[in-house]
């Protein structure tokens, strides 16, 4: 997995590319812990993601968890339709703000 970052205005806008799974969520798990003490306005783009396992699952939640505590605000946005389903299955769809395009997620930071 590829992870791209960059700012724009207060949001960091985090770039997923590849796979999160047992190999990769350490790396993955790593960089969302350091922007969750650093960022308060964090969107995710997984448009190039192609697979998540639980594990990047529970990442997903346990961050939530913390930027909601600290009163910030994460944002996911671009899933392709086999990881939407993941998300929906699991039940995880409903807990997050979840948006077609990186637009109308920095959109919805305002």
């Amino acid at each position: 997995m590829i992870i791209s970052d960059r700012k724009k205005g207060n949001i960091k806008i985090l770039e997923l590319i590849g796979r999160i799974d047992n190999d990769t969520n350490e790396e993955f798990e790593k960089e969302l812990s350091y922007l969750v003490h650093n960022e308060e306005r964090i969107l995710v783009d997984c448009s190039k993601l192609n697979y998540i396992n639980s594990r990047g699952l529970r990442t997903f939640l346990e961050v939530l968890k913390k930027v909601s505590k600290s009163k910030g605000k994460f944002f996911i946005c671009s899933l392709k339709p086999e990881i939407q389903e993941i998300f929906r299955i699991s039940g995880f769809l409903n807990l997050f703000d979840v948006y077609n395009t990186q637009e109308s997620a920095i959109e919805g930071f305002q």
